[in-house]
């Protein structure tokens, strides 16, 4: 059981390093849809406040080194908490106030120009 594991935070575990050349896949979808995570061992609940995160597999090409040795790149399980309901609630009343203002401005934009028109007209 890992006493430090909070499943509301982001956490990355590197699995496979290498010294040569890596010619598999480097996008993590490709690398997650063939991997299967069973998390239904764990010894710490993957569930936090905001519902269950979810595990991928990430391609790290950077350098590193690990205990003396440099590698060249990584494999790493990423495991990704689900946002906060807060979070999620704000970006959208963000979204719904910027449409919001371009309506206003757009209605007034047009009720100047009908103004102009009439104003022509006369």
């Amino acid at each position: 059981m890992m006493s430090d594991f909070n499943p509301n935070v982001p956490f990355v575990w590197p699995f496979a390093a290498w010294q040569g050349t890596y010619t598999g896949p480097t996008d993590s979808p490709t690398l997650t849809a063939d991997t299967l995570i069973d998390a239904s061992m764990f010894a710490n609940s993957i569930v936090g406040t905001n519902g269950t995160g979810k595990f991928s597999i990430v391609y790290n090409g950077n350098s590193q080194v690990i205990g003396g040795t440099t590698f060249v790149g990584s494999l790493e399980v990423v495991f990704t908490p689900v946002p906060e309901p807060g979070s999620m609630a704000l970006t959208g009343m963000a979204v719904a106030a910027g449409l919001a203002c371009w309506r206003r401005r757009r209605r007034a934009v047009r009720q100047l120009a009908a103004v102009e028109r009439v104003d022509d007209s006369v």
